[in-house]
């Protein structure tokens, strides 16, 4: 049988499944993000209100003017989707916003991602074959597809597997493949015992043929000691560092 991981996740559940801790503070949804010096701050505000406010077109238009200003599509994937989709998330955890607002937040973004993957600038460079993807019960995809878009356009032959899929289908995947390296993404920290389960299933079934597996998601800020725990190495919390770290 697989090994449950058995880490000190008690208290970062508890925290992301208690979204009504701040249902008693006045107020609507706050579009405001942090300033930051990469010359988005509007369009991330813009952005992050378009979609809160389930307006596709206008998402989109924003996205295509961004492009037009010179931002490379990393920056917006990082700066623009990634910063807007947490803050969304943050907003449906105080319960500032419903259930059905964060899922057509999250599909306008899916949206942009895809109006920008055709134009991504891609190195020469080939750097091997790559699985991504997420575990059984993680619903959430957006940030393995992103993940998935920055390694391709930067020389890895990417499979994107998308999420929520059972363990033989991932180890199959890898089998079929003889890809070098295995991405597992994960957003929610009560997926971890499934990416415990998943880690050991590929070590056991392919043996000295396990692709080297990384581990990314912002699943991994509240549990930063998992990844040493299920034998990993590499848990990253952010896009850039991954890159800077398998695309050196």
């Amino acid at each position: 049988m697989p090994t449950i991981y058995d880490g000190q996740l008690h208290e970062p559940i508890l925290t992301l499944l208690t979204p009504s801790r701040n249902a008693c503070t006045d107020g609507g949804p706050t579009p405001d993000v942090p300033p930051t010096n990469d010359g988005l701050d509007l369009t991330r505000k813009a952005f992050l209100e378009a979609i809160l406010g389930g307006q596709r077109m206008a998402a989109l238009n924003i996205v295509e003017e961004a492009l037009r200003a010179g931002h490379n599509q990393l920056d917006i994937y990082v700066n623009v989707f990634t910063e807007s989709l947490h803050r969304v998330g943050e907003l449906w955890e105080l319960n500032k916003i419903s259930i059905g607002q964060e899922h057509v937040a999250t599909s306008i973004t899916q949206y942009a991602i895809a109006s920008i993957y055709p134009r991504l600038v891609r190195t020469e460079m080939q750097r091997g074959l790559m699985v991504v993807t997420g575990v059984s019960g993680e619903l959430h995809q957006i940030g393995a597809n992103i993940v998935a878009d920055a390694m391709e356009a930067n020389g890895w032959k990417v499979d994107f597997l998308g999420s929520n899929l059972p363990y033989s289908a991932v180890v199959a995947a890898v089998e079929e493949s003889s890809a070098s390296v295995l991405c597992i993404s994960t957003t929610m920290t009560a997926n971890l015992p499934s990416v415990a389960d998943l880690v050991d299933v590929i070590r056991r079934k392919l043996g000295d043929r396990a692709p080297r597996i990384v581990l990314g998601g912002a699943a991994y800020r509240l549990a930063p000691s998992f990844a040493r725990e299920v034998g990993v190495t590499e848990a990253f919390t952010d896009l850039r560092s991954a890159l800077a770290v398998l695309c050196s």
